[in-house]
């Protein structure tokens, strides 16, 4: 849906003296390093109220404190690296391109 709203508009970009091209940064690692770093705050931020008020807790942030109480330093270490290497490949797709639509 959001490929077909946006090519429907392709001739009012380019009306207006935009260079429209078809492209896509590389974002692998990026969900990797978003679900480690998610778990890892959730652990840091509400691993206490699920340790001891549990069943006045949400289902996901009791599973998100789980994952976070099970990662390691060298996890977190990768999901940084990670989280790294994707914001670099951004940078340099977006020194090629002023926007993305």
């Amino acid at each position: 849906r959001v490929t077909a709203a946006i090519d429907a508009q392709r001739a009012t970009f380019e009306a207006l003296g935009c260079i429209v091209e078809d492209a896509d940064p590389d974002l692998s690692g990026a969900d990797e390093s978003f679900k480690t770093w998610r778990a890892w705050r959730m652990e840091a931020a509400r691993g206490e109220t699920v340790r001891t008020k549990r069943d006045q807790v949400k289902s996901t942030v009791v599973w998100n404190v789980e994952e976070g109480e099970k990662l390691s330093g060298p996890d977190v270490g990768r999901a940084e690296k990670l989280r790294a290497q994707v914001f670099d490949r951004m940078r340099a797709f977006m020194e090629r391109y002023e926007f993305i639509v």
